[in-house]
């Protein structure tokens, strides 16, 4: 009698591995699109490739399992942001006729795949489980989608690739200018100039010549007004980098403007470097 408990004990627990095997292989395979209780409209692990398309911009990002990395080679970071958007999204029934210049695919497993489309404000799917229901985006979720041709590009970001030697901000109380002579760095406002404290100068180039993108803008499919506030770097060959800003977003080209992790900051610090 206890050998039959032992035999019937060790199938129970061997229909218990495979079960989790099989589980974990339709993981993979992308086969819980739906299994997950409501919180999830699908697992952002079970996507297996990513169509992106914006402008006259297509992206395809594929992996074979959750565990590979995605190709070609991108930050993790910025897929798994809007996969976790998508995934979790109020959704309500609206109509599937979105005009919009961002237009996106993800495929679970082959012939298994949903489609959207993001207008500014409204992301809608199209084709799939979901089809005809969406939601208006809040100020925060439409960042993602707004990054349009360069919602992926990597997070580092060097504005200063070769040594400044005048900075010029224009700021609310008018024109700061910051300029290195001989050994000096020294200030110049309305009221006049002053040396500063080299020391601090080289700290803050130091701090933070390298920043971090947080998400980008495409301005050309994505417009954004306001932007008056200008920053110029002149280099010690002579080029410059101009910016300007506007409600925390610095535009560093005619069509992209970034928001970063510490430019703010830095030209906060920067204006208040003591004399």
């Amino acid at each position: 009698m206890k050998k039959n408990n032992r035999q019937i004990l060790v199938l129970i627990l061997a229909a218990v591995v495979v079960a989790g095997g099989l589980w974990w292989s339709m993981r993979d395979q992308g086969e819980l699109e739906n299994d997950l209780s409501g919180s999830f409209h699908f697992h952002p692990d079970a996507v297996m490739t990513l169509d992106w398309r914006a402008g006259d911009a297509e992206f395809e990002f594929r992996r074979k399992t959750r565990q590979d990395a995605w190709t070609p080679a991108v930050e993790a970071a910025r897929i798994q942001s809007k996969l976790n958007i998508l995934s979790t999204i109020a959704l309500r029934e609206m109509p599937v006729d979105v005009d919009g210049p961002v237009t996106l695919e993800v495929e679970f497993s082959p012939g298994n795949s949903w489609a959207g489309a993001f207008d500014g404000e409204r992301f809608v799917w199209t084709k799939g489980s979901m089809k005809g229901r969406g939601a208006v985006l809040d100020e925060l979720n439409r960042r993602e989608f707004t990054g349009g041709r360069f919602a992926f590009e990597a997070k580092a970001w060097q504005w200063c690739p070769k040594r400044p030697k005048e900075i010029v901000i224009e700021a609310e109380t008018g024109t700061i200018g910051i300029r290195q002579d001989g050994i000096d760095w020294k200030r110049k406002t309305a009221s006049g100039e002053k040396k500063l404290d080299p020391t601090a100068i080289e700290n803050w180039l130091g701090r933070y010549c390298s920043d971090r993108i947080v998400r980008s803008r495409d301005l050309e499919l994505f417009p954004l007004s306001g932007f008056g506030r200008k920053i110029v770097f002149v280099f010690t060959d002579g080029t410059t980098n101009e910016f300007s800003m506007t409600d925390g977003w610095v535009r560093i080209s005619k069509d992209q403007a970034i928001e970063t992790a510490n430019m703010a900051k830095a030209l906060v610090e920067l204006t208040s470097i003591p004399d």
